[in-house]
């Protein structure tokens, strides 16, 4: 397996930078020019003049003079400068009347980095600029007016979505944003980002129509870790990522489901396959990887077209379009015998086939999303056979714990199968808790109880389960 190791530096703001064109004259920008490193700092302050400046030398005393002026005053407690981007999330909780977004700059064009849903007493919008290794904030003091000439060609006003920069306009703009966000906002979106929308007489046309075929087998992949402390912590590094768990593998499951819905049992393996232990990494590629060989075999099964029954021929030849892609068929076209592989079963007719193979030497390629983080990679099993891994984070507009909540209980049919009573159904098909920091150590699997509720603390975000949320475990 390649493994490719970044190194992660977060984004920072610095001294100076000048404004590109056309932003260098504009009046909805404020750009301090700091010689020093403390730009998020004027970024802040900047409102609270009566003359909008980018001289450094007018936020001298700038805390005393909105302190007796404003009564206002903003904590700065482990705040560092230059500032971070996790840093503005820091100070946002340290001052909880305070709100942030910041937007990037690049090719003129204005894009979202980090937004929030909720615009509080004090809200900022931020522009994050960068000049090789130096970046600096500026303060944006009409956003709206600053980003209307990139979206739309009309001089009229117009109200923004700043997570993903959709427009509307007047008069019942307000309303139809509100309704935007219902389907636009943290929990439905997790990276903001600029979509791009079709023009005024522009139809959308879908035609990777090969990628509307359902699989005919999926398997649903979870692992659970055990994070080991490193010993290290913020007061002996330097560096600005702090490792302070290493997550070792420890606990799998997997479930297939094949064709015509029902759960992948071949030989001696019933659905779910589970392990607990230290080699749960190892063990879970060579189980799955003979899950996949098997799986192959069964693709080699009915290379050959189907015979027709009397009532298929009548349906074949009677069609007057594609099942896939609903066109029409020409004069030219010819018809094949649309079937599954994995069953023989004749799906009625296509014109279109689509077969993607992976040309490589290689047992693994993958998609990433950042040098960081992948989409998907896939691990050749044999030939042009190959089992693909997809993070369905990356594909899911919610948290499980929130998703499963809107799933009928009709549809969980695979759940009621492995679960038929009534009341562990209405406990399973709830997401539960995991004391992942009180698991640091396999002898601690040995424990016949629940663990205390403290077991369950993060100190990722100082947080812990509620009473109610460990009475649930407890139950379950």
């Amino acid at each position: 397996m390649l493994v490719n190791i970044n190194k992660y530096d977060p984004l920072k703001s610095g001294k100076y930078i000048p404004l590109p064109a056309p932003f260098h004259k504009s009046r909805f920008i404020i750009n301090v020019q700091n010689t020093d490193d403390r730009c998020f700092f004027y970024c802040i302050y900047s409102r609270f003049l009566s003359h909008h400046t980018s001289d450094p030398s007018c936020y001298n005393n700038i805390e005393k003079y909105v302190l007796e002026k404003y009564k206002v005053s903003f904590s700065w407690d482990m705040i560092e400068f230059p500032t971070s981007i996790n840093h503005i999330a820091k100070f946002c909780n340290l001052n909880p009347s305070v709100s942030i977004n910041v937007f990037g700059l690049e090719d003129k064009k204005i894009y979202p980095i980090r937004i929030t849903d909720i615009e509080k007493t004090y809200h900022y919008d931020l522009l994050y600029l960068t000049d090789g290794d130096n970046s600096h904030y500026c303060s944006i003091t009409n956003f709206a007016s600053l980003i209307r000439s990139q979206l739309s060609k009309h001089h009229s006003a117009i109200t923004i979505c700043k997570r993903c920069l959709a427009y509307f306009h007047m008069p019942d703009a307000q309303e139809k944003l509100t309704l935007h966000q219902q389907y636009c906002n943290e929990n439905t979106i997790k990276t903001p980002a600029k979509y791009t929308f079709t023009e005024a007489g522009e139809c959308l046309t879908f035609t990777k129509t090969y990628m509307s075929q359902p699989v005919d087998f999926i398997a649903f992949a979870d692992f659970e870790v055990m994070l080991i402390p490193t010993g290290e912590n913020e007061s002996n590094t330097d560096k600005n990522t702090v490792k302070t768990f290493k997550h070792v593998p420890i606990a799998f499951c997997y479930y297939i489901i094949g064709p015509d819905n029902q759960p992948f049992n071949i030989d001696s393996t019933t659905m779910p396959v589970s392990y607990v232990g230290l080699d749960a990494a190892e063990v879970f590629m060579t189980s799955i990887t003979k899950q996949a060989t098997a799986i192959a075999g069964i693709y080699k099964k009915f290379r050959n077209l189907p015979i027709l029954t009397a009532t298929e021929q009548e349906q074949f030849h009677s069609a007057t379009s594609c099942c896939i892609c609903f066109d029409n068929f020409v004069e030219g076209d010819v018809k094949v015998r649309h079937h599954s592989h994995t069953t023989n079963k004749f799906l009625y007719d296509a014109h279109l086939i689509a077969l993607v193979c992976y040309n490589t030497k290689k047992d693994i390629t993958t998609i990433p999303l950042t040098s960081e983080t992948y989409i998907s990679f896939s691990k050749k099993v044999t030939g042009n056979f190959f089992l693909p891994f997809v993070d369905s984070y990356c594909f899911l507009p919610s948290a499980l714990r929130t998703l499963v909540k809107t799933i009928l209980e009709s549809e969980l049919i695979h759940t009621r199968l492995h679960f038929p009573d009534p009341l562990q159904f209405s406990y399973v098909r709830r997401k539960n808790f995991f004391p992942y920091e009180f698991l640091d150590s396999e002898d601690i699997l040995q424990l016949s109880n629940l663990p205390p509720r403290e077991a369950f603390y993060s100190s990722l975000d100082d947080t812990n389960i509620s009473k109610d949320d460990y009475t649930f475990a407890h139950n379950a």
